[in-house]
């Protein structure tokens, strides 16, 4: 895993609607702040190749670990950003999430790369 991730390059071009969805995510994963996404990808690259887990199984293990943004919404951004740099892979499978919250809602399985 040398790719380089850059995250605030999330890699859309249309319209503008898309537009708008970058820039927002763009900001929310700024306002995280590089240690924190530091920490979480550190976290990230200690799973082993071929792990499958969803974008909520990786918020948990962080979480478990104290690594946890200012916003909930940087969860969605660091997640779209490792789909967008090709270090997860979707499965094609969908379990439903396990946090009260999220009320079951079926969310992607992903594979680490």
């Amino acid at each position: 895993m040398d790719k380089q991730l850059g995250f605030l390059d999330l890699g859309y071009q249309s319209t503008h609607e898309a537009a708008a969805r970058d820039a927002s995510m763009e900001r929310v994963i700024e306002n995280a702040g590089a240690t924190w996404r530091e920490q979480a990808l550190d976290i990230f690259k200690k799973l082993p190749t071929g792990y499958q887990m969803t974008g909520e199984d990786l918020r948990l293990l962080c979480q478990k670990q104290s690594v946890t943004p200012h916003h909930h919404n940087a969860w969605g951004a660091f997640i779209a950003g490792l789909v967008r740099t090709d270090c997860i892979v979707p499965t094609g499978e969908y379990r439903p999430m396990q946090s009260r919250g999220s009320h079951a809602r079926e969310t992607k399985v992903y594979r680490k790369v």
